[in-house]
């Protein structure tokens, strides 16, 4: 064809008892060498073959070449040349049979919808190396580890079913870990000291020893619970009474405080063992109207550590005091916007006019600070005398 021709030459003794096949080409410029068909069984391969690189993740028959080689020399960074970032195209390829650890192009993958690791604030790496650690069988579950190479994060993963994606759970570092969801922790004594780290329960345990959990109290009885240690009672029911547990069912220096807040009744405190301290002992207490007490558990009996009347305060504007309110007395002359007391008015008026009586002639010396006077005069002859009169210097 077009002056070209094809030869082919059949050696009948060829290697391994097989014919050796050889061909040849002529174009224009004349006759190409010969060159050997290779047989399919076994071939003795010479020069340079070649032939098309498989995936990283390949695991047929397929012939390897050395870009295959070192691609997955590279996913173990063993070798010169950058290992392939692979790019997940479904779940699936997450579970690849045969284990395999790879090089994964995270935000490609992603693109494609494939589930991929999360840390703590919600973004995903770019690029990392995942790892299989274990797998049931090559089509169901498996389990892996997945490393951010940027920035070291690690996420471990598992799935029950190949086909799925797996569920990547993120692992801290000790060094200022970010938590999420809800972390959960032991929950220390509320007398431990150090760096624990302390809970929920922890915080609530330890407000209610110094702050303690209101309770109101508004029926005619009512009965304590051990577990409201650290709680204070507020009791509005008039002669209401109160039941305490036994000193004994809580522990030493659990603390009870009650507040009556019923007018003016009283309530009572009652124990169904043991007594009531409070400088005389009893199974039983009588508050007063608006009094308070703390209960401080201690054997077999109650201790009372403070007991006190309450208070009604006054406000800041407009105050309407009751009683016999006090206040310091001010300064002779003061003219600021202290209050003033029945002292200083006294003084201030007997201060400010002053009577003066003169049964002889006499002087008197007018006060800093007063401006009016007033005089009266009177005086009569006696014995035939003449009246005298004021005069001013």
């Amino acid at each position: 064809n077009n002056g070209g021709a094809l030869q082919i030459f059949a050696a009948l003794a060829g290697t391994g008892g097989y014919p050796s096949l050889f061909w040849r080409t002529q174009a224009a410029g004349g006759w190409t060498t010969w060159r050997e068909f290779a047989p399919t069984d076994s071939p003795a391969l010479t020069g340079s073959p070649t032939a098309p690189t498989p995936s990283v993740v390949d695991s047929s028959n397929r012939i390897a070449t050395m870009s295959a080689l070192w691609n997955v020399l590279g996913t173990y960074n063993i070798g010169t040349l950058a290992p392939v970032a692979l790019v997940l195209t479904s779940n699936s390829d997450w579970a690849k049979p045969g284990g395999w650890s790879g090089y994964i192009n995270v935000g490609a993958s992603k693109a494609n919808g494939v589930t991929v690791p999360l840390d703590s604030g919600g973004g995903s790496p770019g690029y990392g190396m995942w790892c299989i650690t274990g797998r049931r069988d090559n089509s169901n579950g498996y389990s892996g580890i997945f490393t951010d190479y940027s920035n070291g994060k690690t996420w471990t993963a598992s799935a029950a079913v190949g086909g799925n994606g797996p569920v990547f759970t993120e692992l801290l570092t000790a060094d200022s870990p970010v938590f999420k969801g809800t972390p959960k922790g032991p929950t220390p004594d509320t007398n431990t000291a150090g760096n624990q780290l302390v809970t929920q329960d922890f915080v609530r345990n330890w407000a209610r020893k110094f702050i303690g959990v209101g309770v109101g109290v508004s029926a005619s009885t009512y009965s304590v619970n051990p577990a409201q240690n650290g709680c204070w009672f507020n009791i509005t029911s008039p002669n209401a009474i109160v039941a305490l547990p036994a000193a004994t069912t809580v522990i030493d220096g659990t603390t009870f405080l009650f507040r009556n807040a019923a007018g003016n009744a009283s309530i009572t405190l009652t124990v169904p063992s043991g007594n009531i301290i409070t400088g005389v002992s009893g199974p039983t207490l009588v508050l007063g109207p608006y009094e308070m007490i703390e209960l401080a558990a201690s054997g077999t009996s109650y201790w009372g550590v403070n007991r006190c009347s309450m208070m009604q305060l006054a406000r800041v504007d407009s105050p309407a005091l009751i009683g016999t309110p006090t206040t310091s007395t001010p300064a002779p002359g003061d003219a600021s916007k202290q209050i003033i007391n029945a002292e200083f008015l006294r003084s201030e008026l007997s201060r400010m006019k002053s009577i003066i009586r003169f049964t002889a002639n006499g002087n008197w010396t007018c006060p800093d600070g007063v401006t009016t006077v007033w005089v009266s005069a009177s005086a009569g002859g006696g014995g035939g005398g003449s009246g005298g009169g004021l005069s001013q210097q």
